[in-house]
């Protein structure tokens, strides 16, 4: 590893080929609906879904905060895409990165 960098996937090894051909999917599916999109037609993809379901989430609390205002809303909405857009340039890296928070709620989700 480069620098002291984590990687938290299953390949932490470096890249593997389905990394090397999917890096651009996973990256798309930090683009709102594109995450449910990616889930269903990269399903043998490992490193899509790792992205794709950390994307999912962060989209729903997206939309789910966008329709319940409450003070602290926006400071929540910006944070979340803030989180998509890191998520976004380590997908496109090949990087393997579990989201403050949204990680969490992924796995307890386990879908």
């Amino acid at each position: 590893m480069l620098n002291n960098q984590k990687y938290y996937g299953p390949e932490a090894a470096g890249e593997t080929d389905d990394i090397r051909a999917n890096r651009w999917y996973a990256a798309l599916s930090y683009v709102w609906i594109l995450s449910i999109v990616f889930l269903i037609l990269k399903n043998k993809s490992q490193f899509v879904a790792w992205h794709a379901k950390q994307a999912l989430v962060m989209a729903a609390l997206l939309t789910f905060l966008w329709w319940v205002p409450f003070l602290g809303w926006p400071i929540l909405v910006v944070s979340i895409v803030i989180l998509e857009i890191i998520g976004f340039n380590k997908a496109r890296q090949g990087k393997f990165w579990q989201a403050p928070v949204i990680y969490k709620i992924v796995k307890k989700i386990n879908f």
